[in-house]
């Protein structure tokens, strides 16, 4: 063998993988069409979307936070800053700097954001079909787990027709996932330290982020490795999101006294306590946002201190009325799990506009959600049942997924996916009807389905060969 066969170099690496992409489809057909309707449902959607459309844009795409993410991006291009632009703190800027870099280039251009966004979403199910072969060590279990990804229509609407954050950051995560699943064993402190960073850069997208690095430090603090060397890991991971979000942080300290990336968090916990207290009551959302925010709330002009003194307000209530609390949080977490995505396949399908969720309507009991479909079945007739079965299906393919995983020993790995789903699932409980906040989860599901498919494929088979001797 040659140095040159040991040691290839980079044009020689790369005409590797292009010969290796000429051989898909005779190597591995079943992933080759699953690349062909990922590529051709994504382009599809995209184009059918029309995002160049001003009249769609300003009617269907610049709509809700959308409005919020553009008009700071817009800020940014005129030369302000973060300080210049109080009324933007109840957003994190991530989003509003990836818009700001794009409309840099293009005028404006919308189109390209969402041609962009789904691109990422695109990109995610070779992402998932690679971090599943590895995760299980299959083939297979790749293939599958980015079949399960290109069929579900949650991430494929948000990604070609809206602009929210839910590509970028999900895109984000995955690369996070897909990094820490390959070096979770190592004692490298750089890639740790990587890690740490996309942790940063998810938080200063979407704040929800911000708590999670205690999962995988605690994953590596319960691994078999030396005091020092968990020390030094755990402290990477820790360093790394720091440096990327403190400079926000001093930002925010420095002009309102507050080191949170922005007052989203506190508004999100607010709202969703508010909710929690219309439900319990029989009010409007709104009388009872107003009568949990007290006097004090109107006259206090920095948004931070608004910030804080409502969630004061919120919790104050919570720990009154603890078990009212508790109940219709878990309702949301059950909400979050049964959703089938039906809103998604019929905007996709049939362009029928998704529901949003509303403050009146967010804590609708299960028996009126059931009245509220019936009354709208007409497309949904043939949908829901189709949908039904396979949130079963993924269900019973991520149980198995999981139960791979702990007999072959890799029980941490196992409780780190765990905890990373229900880390989301707690989260967002009280948006959880809302499809949009269950994206980030379906790369996980799916990652861990394709596993748990290689053994119900196994049985399978082996019921096919029993009753071949039978007849």
């Amino acid at each position: 063998m040659t140095e040159d066969n040991l040691h290839p170099t980079i044009p020689t690496q790369i005409m590797n993988k292009v010969n290796a992409l000429k051989d898909l489809p005779r190597a591995h057909p079943s992933l080759f069409w699953i690349l062909v309707f990922t590529l051709l449902s994504r382009i599809a959607v995209y184009l059918t979307g029309q995002p160049w459309n001003q009249e769609v844009v300003e009617t269907k795409i610049l709509d809700g936070d959308a409005v919020m993410y553009s008009h700071i991006a817009r800020g940014f291009l005129t030369g302000l800053w973060i300080t210049d632009m109080p009324w933007a703190h109840d957003r994190t800027f991530g989003y509003p700097f990836f818009l700001t870099a794009i409309y840099a280039i293009s005028n404006n251009a919308i189109w390209l954001v969402l041609a962009l966004q789904t691109l990422m979403n695109i990109l995610m199910v070779p992402m998932v079909y690679l971090t599943s072969k590895t995760l299980f060590g299959s083939q297979q279990s790749g293939t599958f787990a980015a079949a399960l990804f290109a069929l579900s229509a949650i991430p494929l609407a948000w990604a070609a027709r809206f602009l929210f954050t839910e590509t970028l950051f999900t895109f984000l995560f995955l690369i996070f996932i897909m990094v820490y699943l390959r070096i979770w064993r190592s004692e490298s402190f750089r890639w740790f330290l990587v890690l740490g960073i996309l942790l940063g850069i998810g938080t200063i997208i979407r704040s929800i982020l911000q708590f999670f690095v205690v999962i995988p430090v605690m994953i590596i603090l319960l691994q078999d490795r030396t005091i020092r060397n968990k020390t030094l890991v755990a402290i990477a991971i820790l360093i790394g999101l720091l440096v990327t979000i403190a400079p926000f942080q001093l930002i925010n300290y420095s002009q309102y006294g507050h080191y949170s990336m922005s007052t989203i968090s506190g508004n999100v916990l607010f709202k969703s306590i508010a909710q929690a207290k219309a439900m319990t009551d029989g009010t409007n959302f709104y009388e009872a946002q107003d009568s949990l925010r007290g006097q004090d709330w109107e006259d206090i002009e920095n948004p931070f201190e608004r910030s804080a003194i409502t969630k004061r307000h919120g919790i104050e209530y919570v720990l009154k009325h603890p078990l009212d609390f508790a109940s219709l949080h878990l309702l949301g977490m059950v909400s979050f799990m049964i959703g089938t995505e039906k809103s998604s396949y019929l905007y996709v399908i049939a362009k029928q506009e998704p529901q949003k969720l509303s403050h009146q309507r967010g804590f609708e009991l299960f028996s009126e959600r059931i009245i509220r479909n019936l009354k709208g079945f007409q497309k949904e007739y043939f949908l829901t049942p189709i949908l039904v079965v396979k949130l079963f299906v993924e269900y019973a393919l991520i149980a198995t997924g999981l139960l791979i995983l702990i007999r072959r020993k890799q029980k941490a790995l196992a409780l780190f996916l765990i905890l990373s789903i229900g880390y989301f699932i707690f989260v967002t409980a009280f948006q959880g009807r809302a499809p949009r906040y269950k994206i980030p989860v379906i790369p996980l599901y799916t990652i861990i389905g394709g596993g748990g498919a290689i053994l119900i494929k196994a049985y399978l088979n082996g019921w096919k060969d029993s009753l071949k001797r039978i007849f």
